[in-house]
């Protein structure tokens, strides 16, 4: 009973040290000592650094708007190098046992990273980050993965809806962060959202825009889904941004949306090898339906993909 009493206790200490021994060690030396020193007792006695799993702490949880959290994660030993834009991989405890999901990083600091998670009700996992997942939380999750980042161009505009503008969020603080000859000239930011209310890192963006002169922001306000792109909203980026032609476009947010923008930028004769898609898996195949969708297949050009599903 005392052995168990002290492992708990010491367990719990060396969990209020996590961020501290990651800070003031570094995830490369951590990883040395943890790697030479695991064990069955040390496995059982900090299971979050002595363990071969690339894991992540939930350290905070804040309220972005009624139905959008943000978890910031302190990851373990085994995750380094994330950049602005990509996204990880999170392994969940749902309902019907463990299910995946991808979340872009909308904040990266030295020691943690973020993820902003919108809540679907019919979904399996944002119900479980919603409604059960608290501060001290560890689950699984991959290294940071994807090519939808930053590639020195000058001129950036970011056109996003919903949750889309996680990674949009996410680089422009990187840009910002970086010394001014690495820094985007002109940074630009076209966000369909619902309302004020609505609306992801409202304050937050208007204080980016106050403090940089390089940043506009421009919300586009509907009542409508957020996927669905009418003639206003396009009449709004136009008089946003008239020189969208000269843009390099990073894309993000709801299948329908991205492609409805992809289709208005072809009307303009856009050059496509300005433009950047969000895209985590492929659409799903409709029998019988022909469609067009972009999908990057390497880091400066975007092919038009067509699809066909013929089954008798």
């Amino acid at each position: 009973m005392l052995n168990n009493f002290l492992t708990d206790s010491l367990a719990k200490i060396l969990g209020f040290m996590h961020p501290w021994l990651i800070k003031t060690l570094g995830r490369d030396r951590l990883e040395y000592v943890a790697s030479n020193t695991t064990n069955e007792i040390t496995k059982k006695l900090d299971p979050f650094i002595w363990t071969y799993d690339c894991k992540a702490k939930v350290i905070a949880i804040r309220q972005e708007t009624p139905d959008t959290k943000t978890f910031v994660l302190l990851p373990n030993q085994h995750f380094s190098d994330p950049i602005a834009g990509q996204h990880i991989e999170l392994t969940a405890i749902g309902p019907k046992g463990d299910a995946a999901r991808c979340y872009t990083l909308s904040e990266i600091t030295p020691e943690t990273v973020s993820i902003t998670v919108k809540l679907n009700p019919q979904g399996e996992v944002s119900p479980w980050l919603h409604d059960q997942v608290t501060v001290g939380q560890v689950f699984n999750i991959s290294a940071a993965r994807g090519q939808f980042v930053h590639r020195d161009q000058q001129q950036v505009l970011f056109i996003c809806a919903g949750s889309g503008i996680t990674p949009a969020f996410s680089m422009m603080n990187q840009l910002l962060a970086q010394p001014s000859t690495g820094k985007a000239s002109e940074l630009g930011l076209f966000y369909r959202t619902q309302s004020p209310d609505n609306t992801i890192f409202s304050k937050r963006l208007a204080q980016l825009e106050s403090v940089n002169r390089q940043v506009k922001v421009e919300l586009s306000y509907s009542r409508l889904p957020v996927d669905v792109v009418t003639p206003s909203f396009i009449d709004q980026l136009i008089a946003a941004y008239p020189d969208i032609k000269q843009q390099h476009i990073y894309l993000c947010g709801p299948e329908l949306f991205r492609n409805d923008v992809i289709q208005y930028l072809e009307s303009i004769n856009f050059d496509m090898n300005n433009l950047d898609v969000e895209q985590f898996t492929l659409p799903e195949l409709l029998q019988d339906q022909q469609f067009r969708h972009y999908l990057p297949l390497s880091q400066n050009q975007f092919y038009q993909l067509r699809f066909q599903l013929n089954q008798q």
